[in-house]
């Protein structure tokens, strides 16, 4: 039996070269220095890919909300 092994965004978008959503992808994960936390808690407002990176945290449900 062979173990899958997980592509990371940039060997996605390698694979799949026409997919704009893997091109942000890798790119965002490049510019976190290949961490995905980083792109999760990018502070670089000015990117114009800021507000279409991947692994966004849902800020909509505030707390004490149901």
């Amino acid at each position: 039996m062979t173990k899958k092994t997980r592509l990371n965004p940039m060997q996605k978008a390698k694979a799949n070269p026409k997919s704009l959503r893997a091109a942000v992808n890798a790119r965002c994960f490049e510019c976190g220095g290949c961490q995905y936390k980083e792109v999760i808690l990018c502070p670089v407002k000015e990117c114009p890919l800021w507000p279409h990176r991947p692994w966004q945290i849902n800020k909509t449900t505030k707390k004490g909300e149901n």
